[in-house]
């Protein structure tokens, strides 16, 4: 263990999360320099969560304290979450004022509050997401960063209506719906269609569908049919990474995803994943727009 990892595990509980703050926020300065904002990294007692704010933006990250480099790291002038964003979810598409967002899988927010700014007081978020946890950290993130377009969801987008269980993976944000694994944590959620969902908010044109939820992409895409024939943008975070890695076939879903958007008019557009650079979560990314 390194000199780094063994402070913040000793200053990372009560007591010590303070200084560990302070720590944190001049190391982000010292990365920034002379001429750029900080991100400032905070300790959130209310979600009992480590955060992160640049220019008054929030994000509540989780339990542990995994603060490295880059995650501290503002880009162009940006919040490192809102680079990210773009580059992951926004390669072939403009979000505008007054634009209708659905954030399915949105995790504790990252997306969400670009989106939210993006949108403006006459468009909508809807961000879902179904561990609850997770959800917690979301409306915190929300709450933090004012974002008064969004609407948070606790629910799992299913084929059909009904209670799903929700599995914990190696932390919240790669939770997936239960395999019936031995030794997992599981939570019991609402499971409800995308196309309910649009129907209970009033939602007629989406102008966007982002959606990140761990190997659970071909049910759900089931249960949204009349939702995509009224959304011009999509983009799917498949996992087949995983399964290549041995976590189960059931994260091979990029194939049935394409077959599915395909034949609902959706015209594929091609990935700029680059190995180099990119995260391997991001090469099984599905962009489509409707022909």
């Amino acid at each position: 263990m390194t000199l780094r990892k063994l402070l913040v595990s000793a200053l990372d509980r009560p007591g010590g999360r303070s200084a560990l703050a302070k720590i944190a926020c001049l190391y982000a300065k010292r990365l920034a320099g002379a001429h750029s904002r900080p991100v400032r990294v905070f300790y959130d007692r209310l979600s009992s969560s480590w955060g992160r704010e640049y220019d008054g933006e929030h994000v509540v990250d989780g339990a542990k304290f995994e603060y490295y480099g880059g995650h501290l790291m503002a880009r162009n002038g940006a919040a490192p979450w809102r680079e990210l964003a773009r580059k992951y979810w926004l390669q072939h598409f403009e979000v505008r004022s007054g634009d209708v967002v659905l954030d399915v899988g949105a995790e504790v927010g990252t997306d969400t509050v670009l989106f939210d700014a993006v949108v403006g007081s006459g468009g909508v978020v809807l961000a879902i997401e179904a561990h609850p946890v997770t959800f917690l950290r979301l409306k915190r993130t929300l709450q933090l960063s004012h974002c008064h377009r969004t609407v948070p969801i606790l629910a799992a987008i299913s084929a059909v209506a009904g209670p799903v269980f929700i599995e914990d993976g190696p932390d919240s944000l790669s939770s997936t719906i239960s395999m019936g694994l031995e030794g997992q944590e599981r939570h019991m959620v609402p499971g409800v269609t995308l196309d309910a969902l649009c129907e209970e908010h009033g939602i007629k044109d989406v102008a966007l569908l982002k959606m990140n939820i761990e190997g659970a992409e071909a049910p759900a895409l089931q249960g949204m049919s009349k939702c995509l024939q009224n959304t011009r943008n999509v983009v799917i975070a498949c996992h087949d990474f995983r399964a290549d890695a041995g976590e189960g076939e059931l994260y091979r879903t990029r194939d049935k995803v394409c077959a599915k958007l395909t034949s609902l008019g959706f015209e594929l557009l091609p990935n700029s994943f680059n190995p180099a650079v990119d995260h391997i979560s991001a090469r099984d990314h599905v962009f489509a727009r409707r022909r």
